[in-house]
């Protein structure tokens, strides 16, 4: 992630990643089959309560954009929780 002066990951996931995993979404909703299209995925993206209290302190994070290093712009449609997902 570009812009905020910080380094976030990110992963490509399945849309069924959230469910196989049994990890909460808190806010929002988990990926749709109607955001992947011919094998490219729509610019939405699920980040963690962690990235969204760091980036959106006190703010619902659904909506905003984030510019991502090859300045594609994918829109937060979740905020998941995901301490299970780290063993």
């Amino acid at each position: 992630m570009k812009g905020a002066g910080r380094q976030a990951s990110m992963n490509i996931v399945s849309t069924d990643f959230f469910k196989t995993l049994k990890l909460p979404i808190l806010r929002g909703r988990v990926f749709r089959a109607s955001d992947v299209t011919s094998n490219k995925p729509a610019a939405v993206i699920i980040v963690s309560e962690a990235f969204a209290r760091t980036f959106w302190p006190g703010k619902d994070p659904i909506g905003n954009v984030i510019e991502v290093e090859n300045g594609d712009r994918l829109e937060v449609v979740g905020v998941a929780r995901l301490q299970n997902a780290m063993g």
